[in-house]
């Protein structure tokens, strides 16, 4: 089986945290192929499953849990720009949460809006899914500028479900 072209790689902080504080959790998505590739960032709907790619955070410990899952959905997504598709060289890594270029991503609201409530330890992953073959699951609203050029450069995004490393984090009170 070849080697994963893209790394998911989760970083915090090195020292423990403080109940009721939020954590710092930092997210990289990096080319590791030997080729040019192209990836999207966290768009409308990604973490919420809506549409691709999908960006899933999980988070276990003693007081993780309903705050990942409650999601409220309008009914439509944002559309996909020709800027939102990332060209990244080999090495080159970028947090896919951030805005850049006039690229239109969002934060991932799991990972921002999470503050412990009890001491203990704390697992964090991220899984990013971008398996779905047909552009019109990646694409949002119909009628996007340079939808064409769009699904182009979607078919040199690597497909498959990519899991970062595991983040354990240690909470005082």
């Amino acid at each position: 089986m070849p080697a994963a072209p893209l790394a998911v790689i989760l970083t915090g902080p090195a020292t423990p945290c403080r109940v009721g504080e939020p954590v710092a959790i930092s997210v990289e998505v990096r080319n590791v192929s030997d080729r040019p590739l192209r990836m999207v960032g966290v768009l409308d709907g990604s973490e919420a499953g809506f549409r691709f790619p999908r960006y899933r955070p999980e988070i276990t410990g003693p007081s993780a849990g309903a705050e990942t899952d409650s999601v409220f959905w309008c009914g439509t997504v944002a559309p996909l720009h020709l800027r939102d598709v990332r060209l990244l060289m080999p090495g080159e890594g970028f947090d896919p949460r951030m805005a850049a270029d006039g690229s239109a991503f969002f934060p991932l609201a799991a990972f921002l809006g999470f503050r412990p409530t009890a001491p203990g330890g704390y697992r964090f992953r991220l899984i990013v899914d971008t398996s779905a073959p047909a552009a019109d699951e990646w694409l949002g609203m119909p009628s996007i500028l340079n939808e064409e050029e769009i699904r182009r450069l979607l078919d040199e995004v690597p497909r498959g479900e990519y899991v970062s490393n595991t983040l354990d984090i240690e909470v005082l009170p």
